[in-house]
């Protein structure tokens, strides 16, 4: 009997796209369940962020390791 580990590594750029332009952490919640993961390891995660908040209507309440976990 074989199992199989399914680890994922993101950088997820703050949860932002190239340049900044446009949110992007919903889009990678949903890559990211979609793929199954048993580990995940994400780079440039950030806490709350009230700047980000106050620019992008949709953008998460908590910090972004707990909103992606969920």
């Amino acid at each position: 009997m074989s199992r199989t580990l399914r680890v994922v590594t993101m950088n997820i750029h703050k949860g932002l796209s190239q340049f900044n332009r446009r949110m992007v952490i919903h889009e990678l919640r949903e890559g990211l369940r979609a793929l199954q993961p048993d580990l995940v390891f994400l780079q440039e995660v950030q806490g709350q962020n009230h700047r980000h908040a106050r620019r992008f209507a949709a953008w998460p309440d908590e910090a972004q390791h707990a909103f992606l976990a969920g």
